[in-house]
């Protein structure tokens, strides 16, 4: 069964939102797709992420409802454990599945925010932290936004 992420991860491919990498040491975006993805993250997700995505103080730690607070996004915390799919499940459907508060965006933002939403945190990875990513998912690395599993 095609899920929504999977049918936004190949119509993202088809109509050429992802540019392809050379090799996983080269970042999968462009410069033009961070830069319009810091927009899309001030206006959606810097109130809970905060300022260069630095996240909760201890987000690791369940609030007195259970639920993990926001994590960072600028490679100090997990987001750099989880490839292109589920980092687009995560924006489209929120951070339930994971424990979290955060709301989905799939009805708020187009495909083409997602992708540079995604951009512009992975532009805030340190090159040793992105590289090690590009190693653990290649096919993300290299392709952009993968055809995600079920």
């Amino acid at each position: 069964m095609l899920t929504r992420a999977s049918a936004l991860s190949i119509v993202l491919v088809a109509i050429g939102l992802v540019p392809a990498a050379s090799s996983a040491s080269e970042r999968w975006y462009s410069q033009q797709q961070a830069e319009a993805g810091e927009a899309v993250y001030r206006a959606s997700c810097l109130s809970c992420h905060l300022e260069a995505g630095a996240g909760a103080e201890n987000w690791w730690q369940r609030d007195a409802e259970g639920k993990l607070p926001p994590p960072p996004l600028n490679g100090t915390a997990h987001t750099w454990h989880h490839d292109l799919g589920v980092l687009i499940k995560i924006v489209l459907d929120g951070g339930s599945r994971f424990g979290g508060s955060m709301p989905g965006f799939g009805r708020q933002l187009s495909a083409k925010e997602i992708v540079a939403v995604i951009a512009y945190v992975q532009s805030l990875w340190p090159n040793e932290i992105y590289g090690i990513w590009a190693e653990s998912f290649p096919e993300s690395a290299s392709r952009g936004i993968p055809i995600p599993a079920d």
